[in-house]
């Protein structure tokens, strides 16, 4: 950190790669400072992080230059006036201002050179373009030209006229889309969309350009992921030709007849994925919204959802909560801290995630909907009130708790979004609301002491004849609730009274299934034991094994296999896809080596073309994928 000071701290406004005569302001107003005894005061540390801002932009401005981040002219303008206006203002405070007499307006003379020189400077690098370049720089802009040319070489790039446009599908804050034909496929495309005082007319300026390029090189460094929207090739002028959808997420969870509970968890459990993936790569969408998650299919059970649009999506690093650039997104699903003017996290996502899945499990819309002001959400939003209200019809407790725990005022009270995908893997799939009737009082509490492993409760529920086998509206009988929580001595109470072992609820999920998938070895090992069947899929094709492996429960998978399991069962749900994919996929490298010892097949393909290996070097897990090429697997 020090040297890190250091270096900013050499850094001035003559050094800047761009934006060079903003900069040279900037560092004027700092050097007026230098020297500056900062008095005792309750503003002492906001002064001192002000010049910290500036110093660290001066850094950049000098040392750093990248398509896919860089300081736009008026946002350096921006962010130089603000800095100077609140260290003016505090010396106001303290009665110095004839100290150091601070300018706080860039002249727009300055602002209009950096604006054309930096437009000159992009379409050299973009376009090849030359133009005039101080001599000490040539070097520099020459390597991050070549540098930006070498991200291109992942993204396949085609002329427009490739391209049979259709009509307009949408158009956002980043670009327009468009229903279009390329190669015989129908796609969709974005282009970049002048939002400026002469739109309509002339060329897109540059810099707009330059955020299509920063987006379209980040998409292709996420292209292979299941749940991203595939990035199939780009046009020179910066458009973008993705697969097209059927749908939003939007305008499935508001139609009349709105969603079940089986449909909902199974779609917030791919956005999740989608949204766990993209942080563990260090990357902020910034804007999770309904509209940015796109339906791929029309059946329920079948449909695929991806997220998509990435024109806002930054690096989160350690420095970024002390960057002069705050971040932004969409009203309804902006956090709170935004308010304070903190910087935008991952936890900043998980909060537009939590708005999301209450109106996914609502069906309403978040915050009143279009008729709510700007002041009114942001109330809202402060006084920690929920997006809107989710009722015990709409889902289970656990998922109510999770979805207000998104929606924390404080960011640090929010799970991460691996740990949201991990809850949501945990509800049921098959759940109904159930209203309890005086008739089934019994019952109930039968599954009730069952699910919270009450057994003596049970035992005595069941000596008093109720039924072993009382299902509630979901088909799940009291064993599947021991099973699936994990009591292995509730399970052998049932059991002894001749509970049925492959009962299944209406998703076709037997206790071994649910056990299975919770990684509940104990109680795996006693269903088998009392004669479950190993290999009964549930109504996806998914059996006990599959689930066990897609969760990398390594013990429930020897167990498992112990008993026989098919370790070549291709669940039909997941287009064909084997145990062994779906371990290599999820990087568990132990569980790949036990189905292979046990005769699983590595090179089985899906319907898609996929095997184990491709999967293991999509997800970049480097151990499986060399596990795999040593035991002489195919790459295609």
């Amino acid at each position: 950190m020090e040297k890190e000071a250091e270096s900013e701290a050499l850094s001035r406004g003559k050094d800047a790669l761009y934006n060079m005569k903003i900069m040279c302001f900037l560092d004027a107003q700092l050097e007026k400072l230098e020297g500056f005894k900062a008095p005792a005061s309750p503003q002492k540390a906001s002064f001192e992080r002000e010049i910290g801002k500036g110093k660290r932009l001066l850094y950049k401005h000098a040392h750093h230059f990248d398509v896919k981040d860089f300081y736009s002219t008026s946002v350096a303008r921006e962010a130089v006036q603000e800095i100077c206006m609140c260290l003016k203002d505090t010396l106001k405070v303290w009665g110095m201002q004839g100290k150091a007499s601070l300018e706080d307006r860039v002249p727009m003379g300055d602002v209009k050179e950096d604006q054309d020189q930096l437009g000159k400077l992009l379409n050299f690098v973009l376009r090849d373009v030359p133009c005039s370049i101080e001599p000490k720089f040539v070097k520099r802009w020459e390597d991050i030209k070549a540098c930006h040319a070498e991200s291109m070489q992942r993204v396949k790039v085609i002329d427009e006229c490739e391209l049979e446009m259709g009509q307009q599908l949408g158009e956002g804050g980043q670009g327009a889309v468009y229903a279009a034909v390329w190669n015989s496929k129908s796609v969709a495309v974005k282009t970049p969309v002048w939002r400026g005082p002469m739109a309509g007319g002339g060329e897109l300026p540059i810099e707009d350009i330059a955020d299509f390029f920063k987006e379209i090189i980040f998409h292709a460094g996420i292209n292979d992921h299941p749940q991203i929207v595939k990035l199939l090739a780009a046009t020179s002028s910066g458009g973008m030709v993705l697969e097209k959808a059927n749908c939003d997420l939007g305008k499935l969870c508001f139609a009349d007849k709105g969603l079940p509970w089986r449909s909902k968890v199974r779609l917030l459990r791919q956005g999740s994925t989608a949204l766990a993936y993209l942080h563990s790569n260090g990357r902020v969408h910034q804007d999770v919204k309904l509209q940015n998650f796109l339906m791929f299919g029309t059946d329920l059970e079948t449909c695929t959802l991806k997220i998509s649009d990435f024109g806002l999506t930054v690096m989160e690093t350690a420095s970024r909560s002390k960057t002069v650039r705050i971040g932004s997104g969409t009203l309804n699903y902006i956090a709170p801290e935004f308010y304070h003017g903190k910087p935008t996290s991952r936890k900043s996502d998980v909060y537009g995630f939590g708005v999301l899945c209450h109106e996914v499990i609502s069906g309403q819309k978040s915050y009143g909907g279009e008729v709510a002001t700007q002041f009114t959400i942001m109330r809202k939003k402060i006084d920690g009130e929920a997006p809107c209200q989710v009722q015990d019809k709409d889902c289970p407790p656990a998922a109510r708790e999770l979805v207000n725990l998104c929606c924390a005022t404080d960011p640090e009270a929010r799970p991460t979004m691996e740990e949201v995908n991990n809850r949501l893997l945990q509800l049921p799939d098959d759940w109904v609301f159930e209203e309890c009737s005086a008739g089934k009082e019994n019952e109930v509490q039968l599954r009730e002491a069952a699910k919270n492993g009450l057994r003596d409760v049970v035992q005595s529920l069941l000596k008093r004849g109720v039924h072993v086998d009382a299902q509630d509206e979901n088909g799940a009988t009291p064993l599947y609730f021991a099973a699936r929580f994990g009591d292995v001595e509730v399970a052998e109470v049932l059991i002894d009274a001749n509970a049925t072992l492959d009962s299944t609820t209406v998703g076709g999920a037997t206790p071994l299934f649910v056990a299975a998938q919770n990684g509940e070895v104990e109680v795996v090992r006693c269903l088998l034991q009392g004669g479950a069947t190993v290999d009964r899929p549930n109504k996806d094709g998914a059996t006990a094994l599959y689930i066990a492996a897609q969760n990398k429960h390594v013990e429930v998978v020897e167990a498992l296999i112990e008993a026989k399991a098919d370790v070549n069962h291709a669940c039909t749900m997941e287009d064909g896809s084997t145990a062994l994919m779906v371990a290599a996929f999820t990087g568990s490298k132990q569980i790949v080596k036990l189905l292979k010892e046990k005769g699983a097949s590595i090179d089985h393909s899906n319907k898609s073309g996929n095997t184990a290996l491709m999967w293991a070097q999509q997800q970049r897990h480097d151990e499986v994928s060399t596990y795999l090429r040593r035991q002489g697997a195919r790459s295609s």
